[in-house]
């Protein structure tokens, strides 16, 4: 990931953080020094979301979040970062669009008043709407 890559949709997961909490667990591993410290091996996006919102006053500095605490040498704790990473699958269009309509039939969730929680402006959210509609 480059450096410009690491910040993509950092303000849209933020808004899902601050809306819904952390929902997976960071990934972390001891530091040699200072002692009693840890780094984050997985979760980096999600810790930035978190400090995000730290900044912008809507997320408590102090506040405990789900870690998973990792032994090993530094080669081993990379290979979980990029195990968690390249292992995720992304959510196709088509899954997407099940999604909206199994809520909107559900009436369950709005999806236009929920955007926030997204990251999303309603604008960005029409068109899988009108295609559950419609559907």
């Amino acid at each position: 990931m480059s450096a410009n890559d690491s910040q993509l949709f950092i303000n849209e997961l933020a808004a899902n953080i601050g809306e819904n909490g952390l929902l997976q667990n960071l990934v972390v591993a001891p530091m040699a020094k200072p002692k009693g410290h840890y780094c984050v091996t997985a979760g980096g996006r999600r810790l930035r979301a978190m400090n995000r919102l730290v900044e912008i006053g809507q997320w408590p500095k102090d506040v405990s979040v789900d870690c998973r605490s990792l032994q090993g040498d530094p080669a081993q704790q990379s290979e979980v970062s990029f195990a968690e990473n390249f292992m995720q699958l992304k959510m196709t269009v088509t899954d997407e669009i099940r999604a909206f309509k199994h809520f909107i039939n559900e009436g369950a969730m709005l999806v236009v008043c929920h955007c926030p929680a997204f990251g999303a402006d309603p604008p960005s959210y029409r068109s899988p709407v009108a295609t559950c509609r419609s559907g």
